[in-house]
């Protein structure tokens, strides 16, 4: 065993977001977490990269969280754009600002090259 959590419970506020959730990960397994938005996958990645803790740490029944040896644990987050007025097209479009720059420039040189009325001789 890798990792182990076993009877957490998440809160915010008053808000119960987990409640007993108990699984293992074993050596050489990888795993995938899957489920409808708004269920809670990423407040437990959080759980398990120890971001968020348990509201239940101190109680009576078995529960923590065990890690074997030193574990790196770390997750891709969930974009947050900077800019909330714009949309998640143009955020992404953001990435190829680059690309379509040298585009605009090579249009420009062709329609130079066009007009240039020197002459070879």
């Amino acid at each position: 065993m890798r990792y182990q959590i076993r009877h957490a419970i998440v809160k915010y506020a008053a808000d119960t977001i987990l409640e007993d959730v108990n699984f293992e990960i074993h050596d050489h397994e990888k795993i995938a977490i899957i489920g409808r938005n708004g269920c809670g996958k990423t407040t437990l990645l959080k759980l398990i990269s120890g971001e968020v803790e348990m509201a239940n740490p101190d109680s009576d029944e078995e529960c923590g969280i065990v890690m074997a040896g030193k574990q790196q644990i770390g997750y891709l987050r969930q974009i947050s754009f900077e800019d909330s007025s714009i949309t998640v097209e143009e955020e992404i479009l953001k990435v190829f600002a680059p690309v379509f720059s040298c585009e605009k420039r090579m249009q420009e040189l062709t329609e130079q090259m066009k007009t240039d009325t020197l002459s070879i001789y």
